[in-house]
């Protein structure tokens, strides 16, 4: 299919150099990562939007997103160790207790 789209001249094929690649490379904003993070944080991907959630300096939503992590570890562990479960939710519960509910709100 691509060979097709070449002969079309649909598609142009470009070495991929430095300067290109620097070309392609955006800058996202602290608002902009914070709500790449809020989507990741509603579909239940934790870990990205944690990671979302630390380029954009906002320590509040990396913990929140950190303590549902652990929460649906804890879930997920419940029936086949309910002893690591527990300490997965404690985790959790120590890190909802830490988190300032007022800056979340802002």
């Amino acid at each position: 299919m691509f060979d097709y789209w070449k002969k079309l001249r649909l598609v142009q094929v470009r070495q991929l150099d430095d300067l290109f690649a620097k070309e392609l490379q955006v800058t996202s904003s602290q608002e902009e990562w914070k709500s790449k993070g809020i989507k990741f944080f509603h579909e239940h991907m934790y870990k990205m939007a944690m990671m979302c959630f630390k380029r954009a300096g906002d320590r509040d939503w990396e913990r929140l997103a950190e303590a549902y992590g652990f929460r649906a570890t804890a879930d997920r562990m419940s029936g086949p160790n309910p002893e690591i479960s527990r300490n997965y939710l404690r985790k959790a519960a120590e890190i909802f207790d830490s988190i300032d509910k007022a800056e979340l709100a802002a």
